[in-house]
């Protein structure tokens, strides 16, 4: 959270000092369209970095990560309706909660309090990596888990069955008739 009384860096391109944000194949979480939105709000974030010195382009960018946050959390708590989550609202309440951390950045500009650049890159490193690479692991975990379930059920089910056709002769009378 931010404090109202926290100061800029010295450096007049504080941008030039930070390390931007990374994707790595351990982010994924194995959903194509989640995964392409967790690199498109890396881009987002490194560009808030990368503007820091540029007090009304950050103000944009934090615009842009807040707009496309709603669209991303959205279609992730969708993602966990479907999977049936039984975390969903906790995974929910957490994205309510950087939505309004966002929105305390953007106040904290537009009051001109001071963000150091630091703060800054902390804070969008925690709220975006910590975040897939925790909670949204959970929900990939337990969605890894329901899938190896299905395929068990399926497994028992088909020698339950003889194997496929199910061995009750349903081919048999089918063949009768074509005979005929």
């Amino acid at each position: 959270m931010l404090g109202p009384n926290a100061v800029s860096s010295d450096n007049p391109n504080p941008s030039a000092d930070m390390k931007l944000i990374s994707w790595h194949d351990s982010l994924s979480i194995g959903v194509p369209e989640l995964d392409d939105q967790h690199r498109q709000l890396i881009a987002i974030c490194n560009r808030a970095i990368a503007g820091f010195a540029d007090r009304e382009g950050l103000r944009a960018v934090l615009s842009e990560l807040r707009e496309y946050t709603v669209k991303h959390f959205a279609a992730e708590e969708a993602h966990l309706d479907g999977i049936g989550y039984p975390q969903r609202a906790a995974h929910a309440q957490i994205h309510a909660r950087l939505k309004r951390e966002v929105m305390d950045y953007q106040d904290a500009l537009y009051r001109r309090r001071s963000v150091t650049s630091a703060e800054l890159r902390a804070f969008l490193k925690k709220w975006l990596i910590d975040h897939i690479l925790h909670a949204d692991m959970a929900f990939q975990r337990y969605a890894e888990e329901r899938e190896r379930e299905r395929r068990a059920r399926e497994n028992a089910l088909v020698l339950e069955g003889g194997g496929e056709g199910g061995g009750n002769g349903e081919n048999a009378e089918d063949d009768t008739h074509a005979a005929e």
